[in-house]
């Protein structure tokens, strides 16, 4: 409800103000999925798009919880803020883990832009 309200306040019409949740969560859906699947095959440049894909979602999702906060005072920004946080951190840490063999893909690490 906050990314609809946020779109709203940004000068959306009915219609877009409702469709974007989907386009902001659907980006970083696909995004999740394109950092998970193996780096073989693709080059440095598809993966610094995936990546810059990611890191806008989240950016535009932060912008919307903390947009909907109920103060600027620290402690609801940080609790509004959280989740794209925790979700930034958590696709970094599922991008990082060990494989199969217990050893860090090293070739994934090499193509990541953080």
């Amino acid at each position: 409800m906050h990314q609809r309200d946020f779109a709203r306040q940004g000068g959306a019409d009915a219609v877009t103000s409702a469709l974007w949740p989907l386009s902001v969560d659907g980006l970083l859906l696909l995004a999740t999925a394109g950092l998970l699947k193996p780096a073989e095959g693709r080059g440095r440049r598809a993966r610094y798009v995936v990546w810059l894909a990611f890191l806008l979602g989240i950016a535009v999702s932060l912008a919307a919880n903390i947009a909907a906060a109920a103060t600027l005072t620290w402690k609801p920004v940080l609790v509004a803020g959280w989740p794209p946080v925790a979700l930034l951190l958590s696709v970094e840490l599922l991008v990082l883990r060990p494989t199969k063999h217990g050893a860090t893909t090293l070739r994934m690490r090499r193509t990541l832009p953080l």
